[in-house]
């Protein structure tokens, strides 16, 4: 089963970096460059299946436009 969490508590972003990088999304940034890129954007959204990260979307807002990162 698919779980999806819109807050930051308990993730691993050790476990993200890794997931993002096997996957050939990574671009090079740190688990805490990561953190920081995800706690600095308008929403978020993490898909679990288990206590495993499958999946990940931000979306980033000026207040004026709103774009989506999706993995």
């Amino acid at each position: 089963m698919v779980t999806y969490k819109h807050d930051l508590e308990n993730v691993d972003w050790e476990e993200m970096k890794a997931t993002l990088s096997q996957d050939k999304f990574d671009n090079g940034r740190s688990a805490q460059q990561l953190k920081a890129s995800f706690a600095n954007s308008y929403a978020t959204c993490i898909a679990y299946a288990g206590d495993r990260i499958i999946g990940t979307a931000r979306g980033l807002s000026d207040s004026t436009a709103l774009a989506i990162a999706l993995r």
